[in-house]
This record gives C-alpha cells, sequence and structure tokens, in this order.
C-alpha cells in the first residue's frame, strides 16, 4: 500500500512500455495514414493512405472543400516530422479547421490500433474474456498493482487508496489496467469498477472515451474498438495545448491533486516546458518527493530536468531523476515509494 498520497505524472515513454508507439513512431504512422493520391475524380488511389480516414475526410470536408482538407492532409504529412510530436503541430496551426480535424481523427485512429495491438488488449478468442497479465509482468502497472496489493486482503476495498494520476497520454491504459488487476484477482465485474472509479485519473489533453466498465453511458469506447466507433467523435475529445489551458475546471481538479501530493512520479514524462507550467502548483505542499525517469536523455539534460523540477515545485524536498525506465524506477525504489 501507499501511506503517502502519490501522484503518477505519466507520459508517452510510460505507454511505450505496453507496446505503444510514441514520438517519431506515431508521426510516421500518421503520415502514412493521410499520404492520400487521388485521380481526377478526387478519388482515392488504392495503396495510398487510409480508406476510412479518406471516407470521413471527404463526408466532412464536402466536394466545395475537399481540395482544402486534402492540402492538409499533404501539409501534415511533409511537415510532422520537424513536429516534436502530432499534438504540437495541430497546435501550431490550431486556428486551422482542415488541418484540426485531419490531424486529431488520423492521431484518435492510430491510438486505438494501437491499444487493440498492445499488451494490455483483452482477446475476444480468450475462452476467459480476461488479460492476459504475462504479456505486462515487466511493466510499471504491474510493479505498481503489486505495491497497492501489499497489506490488504480480499475484503479490502482501499486497494488503489493514496493513488492519482495525471497522464498526458490519450490511451486508456491505467484505467484499463486497474480494472483487469481486480478481476484478475478474483474480484466481481461491479465490485472491480466501484473500487476503480474512485481513482482519480486526468488527461489534461483529453482521452478516446471511457471504457465500458466506467459509471457514465456517454462516451464509452471499447479498449482497442475497431468496429462501431464513431471516429470523429472520438477525435472531438483530443485537446492541444491552447485548448487545455481554457478549461478552467480541469486545471482546478489538477492544481488540487498537486497541492494534495505528497510524493510526486514522473514516468515516461518528456519535461516540455508547456506541459511542466501546466503542472506547477498554485500552493504547494512542503517537504515532498518528487521520482522521475529520464530515459534516453544525456547527462547534461537529466541535470536541466532536475533543476526544471526544482522551479515547478520549489518546496520539494529530495528530487531522484534517474534514466531508467518507469518500471525501472519501480524495482529501484519500491520500499522509498510506499512510506
Amino acid at each position: 500500500m501507499f501511506t503517502r498520497r502519490t501522484l503518477f505524472v505519466v507520459g508517452a515513454g510510460a505507454s511505450a512500455e505496453f507496446g505503444l508507439p510514441v514520438g517519431s513512431g506515431v508521426a510516421d504512422i500518421i503520415a502514412q495514414k493521410l499520404s492520400f493520391r487521388l485521380d481526377e475524380f478526387h478519388r482515392v488511389i488504392a495503396g495510398s493512405g487510409d480508406p476510412q480516414l479518406f471516407k470521413l475526410i471527404r463526408n466532412q470536408a464536402g466536394q466545395e472543400r475537399m481540395q482544402q482538407y486534402f492540402d492538409a492532409c499533404k501539409l501534415i504529412t511533409s511537415g510532422i516530422i520537424l513536429a516534436d510530436s502530432i499534438d504540437r503541430f495541430i497546435d501550431y496551426y490550431r486556428n486551422d479547421e482542415a488541418i484540426r480535424f485531419c490531424g486529431k481523427l488520423a492521431l484518435a485512429q492510430t491510438i486505438l490500433e494501437a491499444e487493440q495491438g498492445s499488451a494490455l488488449a483483452v482477446d475476444p478468442g480468450n475462452i476467459y474474456n480476461t488479460l492476459d497479465f504475462r504479456k505486462s509482468k515487466s511493466t510499471w502497472l504491474r510493479h505498481l498493482i503489486s505495491l497497492c496489493f501489499g497489506g490488504f486482503e480480499r475484503t479490502e476495498t482501499r486497494i488503489y487508496e493514496n493513488v492519482s494520476f495525471v497522464t498526458f497520454n490519450y490511451d486508456r491504459c491505467i484505467e484499463q489496467y486497474l480494472f483487469w488487476a481486480l478481476r484478475g484477482l478474483g474480484l466481481p465485474e461491479r465490485e472491480a469498477a466501484e473500487i476503480t472509479e474512485k481513482v482519480e485519473i486526468v488527461h489534461p489533453y483529453g482521452s478516446l472515451g471511457r471504457l465500458p466498465w466506467q459509471a457514465h453511458e456517454a462516451s464509452i469506447v471499447e479498449f482497442g474498438a475497431k468496429e462501431g466507433v464513431d471516429l470523429p467523435a472520438v477525435a472531438s475529445r483530443i485537446r492541444t495545448y491552447h485548448e487545455e489551458i481554457a478549461d478552467l475546471t480541469r486545471q482546478e481538479v489538477i492544481e488540487d491533486l498537486f497541492a494534495a501530493a505528497e510524493t510526486i512520479v514522473f514516468l515516461g514524462f518528456a519535461y516540455h516546458d508547456q506541459n511542466l507550467a501546466l503542472l506547477r502548483p498554485k500552493n504547494p505542499r512542503e517537504n515532498r518527493r518528487v521520482f522521475a525517469t529520464a530515459m534516453g536523455f544525456e547527462p547534461a539534460d537529466v541535470s536541466d530536468i532536475q533543476g526544471a523540477l526544482q522551479t515547478t515545485f520549489p518546496y520539494v524536498n529530495t528530487a531522484y531523476v534517474q534514466p531508467v525506465t518507469c518500471a525501472e524506477l519501480f524495482r529501484n525504489h519500491q520500499r522509498v515509494l510506499q512510506r
């Protein structure tokens, strides 16, 4: 169990442990999906781009705006490689309706397909209709669940007490794993759902939608859904930086979580200045601890990240920034994290 209020700040590197693409991988997939070639009748040439996306884009644009949307796809395809992410590219063109629609649409489809191909997808051919935890046994969420269960018995409902998340990912890996972990331990679906629903999981930039076990019926999208998905509706839930800062209600929730946290853990985070700015608490708690992964960063950048975190959280007592994976951070600090 976690004895301190612990807030996990989750970036794309954390979802990569489950097989989801990050950075240039997402950009390459989106560029391929939007690489349409048209004939003289504005019909997509076979083998170019994604036919489902083309149909949805054509329906949105209509005949009179088809060229505008087609040009938007070409611009995304050629320019996305120059941006850190598709999110930042869309935000750069935030006043261009065609780029917003086409970029978010391709991103939504890409993430859904990534969920479906990840270690957290439930195989419909599985006779037990459950998650195969062997595929994710070396991931950070498996380690987190192990820490959460420590000290509790089967009848305890406070398993996820003192744990909350701010995830900058659109996927639902955290929600999926927390729910199915309880099911894997034998809890009925309703009880597992009730316990998991109590966990605060905030997506500053939106998510693809709620999972079937979640309480509200609106915006339900199966994890990795392939059929029956209103893709434009899913894409409309994706936000960029400037769309998020206008959402004062969600900002207040994030500020409250950071103000209350005694331990903050950054997992697979890229530490972009604009994202750190979203996290700066107005009334920070003193003597807090920060743990952070910095896998792939050079020593000079690791030092810079440590300084940025101490600037963002001026009352940090201890900041551990290590060039390790998310799972390795849990293995290295499993005793300290619980205390």
